[in-house]
């Protein structure tokens, strides 16, 4: 009798908090569970989770084929811009990257020196404003109305990637 090996989920973890225009990750994340995302794909393959701290993501990485991290990010491009980033892209944008003390690359560098092996990770923003003082002009929904589409597509073709890919992580808890 052959093992069945189990098939890793793709873990969407939305950034945040639940306050002004930082918490659209946060509502991304329950309007995609809403709409029923997650039942687009084989069973279980695509988790959304939420994370009000990059301190956190350490608990939230492990068992996984690769991370989706969801987060606002400000620049001038137009609010409601999608955008796929590398970790290192996005922090960029951010200084500094988190008020929590700790920025993703830090977190996933933390992770990998617990374990072997760090899973992919893509970081998709959802632009906020150019300015965090500025960024709460617009309502939250509002902006998620205008990225939500966007956020749609580049979710899929991330996790359809993912799917389609023969990524095997070692150490599966």
């Amino acid at each position: 009798m052959s093992e069945i090996t189990p098939v890793l989920p793709v873990r969407l973890i939305a950034l945040g908090s639940a306050l002004g225009a930082d918490q659209i990750g946060w509502l991304a994340a329950r309007r995609l569970d809403a709409a029923g995302i997650t039942a687009l794909y084989p069973e279980k393959f695509l988790e959304i989770e939420i994370c009000p701290s990059p301190a956190l993501l350490v608990t939230q990485c492990s068992s996984v084929r690769a991370l989706i991290l969801l987060d606002a990010y400000c620049s001038a491009d137009p609010v409601g811009t999608v955008r796929n980033f590398s970790v290192e892209e996005f922090e960029s944008l951010h200084h500094p990257a988190s008020s929590h003390g700790f920025d993703i690359s830090q977190v996933l560098a933390i992770r990998s020196s617990l374990e072997a092996q760090l899973p992919p990770v893509r970081v998709i923003g959802v632009c906020i404003g150019d300015r965090v003082d500025i960024a709460d002009v617009r309502p939250p929904s509002e902006i998620l109305e205008l990225a939500f589409p966007a956020l749609l597509e580049i979710i899929d073709l991330d996790v359809q990637y993912f799917l389609s890919s023969d990524l095997i992580a070692d150490n599966v808890h």
